[in-house]
């Protein structure tokens, strides 16, 4: 129900996902005016006050040496009966990617995710018309980020609508000065520079019912702190940036 603007909150696999609302635009009555053209709200399990406790486990393997593994796992508990309660859930990922980058003296996967995300959720109800929901998330995601596979000349563009920047650090491939052919092998390819995505993305959230007999009153209140760091060269220049 909080409106989201860094794309590092969407750097990490949904969980513990009560349903998700494709709303078309315009929605501005209710999710204000960025919704123009619509929605998209993501709900999330809340806490209740029933004891449950699941947990998953996926490995994946590719054709590239590449592995990797996903792990969910929620547990619900009721602290005092009818009226708190606490939901924990914890998603953690690695995969090592399947593209590998060979340039000069390094190696580096490439299109790789390390991320570990984990949201507690604490429900007071202390009248059946009066709910309250505090919901707090950490997320950390690490990795090299996406790869481009580039080969061929480079083709400065030119004519009309190309400025100097694009004519001289944009093109189709890398093979000029300062860069190294591509391998064969569609799962390598070469740059030269290293490349770094890191985000570390904290949330609260507070939520209020109150359902009277005639009308419902509902508040909500949000706070969202990202830390995002971005290192690319993606090699449309011939030299280290």
């Amino acid at each position: 129900g909080v409106f989201s603007a860094r794309e590092g909150t969407a750097l990490i696999n949904f969980f513990d996902i009560e349903r998700v609302d494709v709303l078309r635009g315009p929605q501005g009555t209710l999710w204000g005016r960025n919704s123009t053209g619509g929605a998209i709200n993501i709900v999330t399990k809340k806490a209740d006050f029933e004891f449950d406790a699941e947990a998953t486990a996926q490995y994946e393997w590719f054709r590239s040496d590449a592995d990797g593994f996903l792990v969910t796992g929620v547990i619900n508990m009721p602290i005092v009966e009818d009226e708190l309660a606490l939901r924990v859930a914890l998603l953690t990922t690695m995969d090592d990617g399947q593209f590998e980058n060979q340039t000069g003296n390094h190696s580096q996967r490439i299109q790789d995710a390390a991320a570990t995300a984990l949201r507690a959720s604490l429900r007071w109800q202390p009248h059946e018309d009066f709910t309250i929901d505090l919901v707090a998330s950490w997320l950390r995601s690490t990795g090299a980020g996406g790869a481009r596979k580039l080969d061929g000349e480079f083709v400065a563009p030119s004519g009309p609508g190309y400025g100097p920047f694009e004519s001289i650090a944009a093109g189709t491939g890398i093979d000029y000065a300062g860069a190294d052919p591509n391998p064969s092998s569609v799962y390598k390819g070469s740059a030269n520079e290293p490349q770094r995505s890191d985000a570390t993305v904290w949330t609260a959230t507070l939520l209020m019912e109150w359902e009277a007999e005639d009308f419902n009153i509902d508040s909500i209140t949000g706070y969202q702190s990202t830390d995002f760091f971005l290192h690319r060269d993606q090699d449309l220049s011939s030299l280290p940036i």
